[in-house]
């Protein structure tokens, strides 16, 4: 009886010695090209194995998206300051119109009429990044319609003209 305790858990203990040696070669690795659990028997314990390998790759692909979630989330964030510093630069150099001393009242006053519309835009877009936390959260709701497009590119070529304008170009 001895014998046959002894040989039963040098068996398992084997099995187990081997599983743990497995993962920890996995780990040292960073679970990166994982290998079959080595396990030559087809009991709980082949299926123990079995079952961590696809628990492993199940985190593997869970922390894959996670980082391309925060990648996106990086991009965005610098679309955004760029969106964010494009109308306020137009700001600055409407202020700077308007404070000149060579500016004639009618500049002031189309001038004055660009910097509202741009404090405008500014707030459409500070909104925009607040719907993007509503999305994210599930709690947005979309409402589609159609848009005529010239109204606004005049409205951006205006400004951008009377910028360019007052610097000479």
């Amino acid at each position: 009886i001895s014998a046959g305790v002894m040989a039963s858990e040098r068996f398992f203990t084997g099995e187990i010695r081997t599983l743990l040696a497995w993962l920890r070669d996995a780990s040292s690795k960073n679970y990166k090209q994982l290998a079959a659990a080595p396990l030559t028997s087809s009991d709980e314990l082949a299926e123990l194995g079995l079952e961590m390998k696809e628990g492993i790759w199940y985190f593997q692909e869970i922390e894959e998206r996670e980082r391309k979630v925060v990648e996106q989330k990086s991009e965005f964030i610098s679309v955004a300051a760029h969106q964010l510093r494009t109308p306020l630069t137009g700001l600055r150099w409407g202020i700077e119109t308007i404070v000149s001393d060579k500016t004639s009242p009618e500049l002031r006053t189309k001038t004055g009429g660009n910097i509202y519309s741009t404090i405008e835009q500014m707030i459409s877009l500070v909104d925009s990044l607040l719907d993007v936390a509503k999305l994210e959260e599930g709690k947005f709701d979309f409402h589609f319609e159609q848009v005529d497009l010239v109204p606004l590119v005049r409205k951006m070529f205006d400004h951008f003209t009377l910028i360019a304008q007052s610097r000479s170009i």
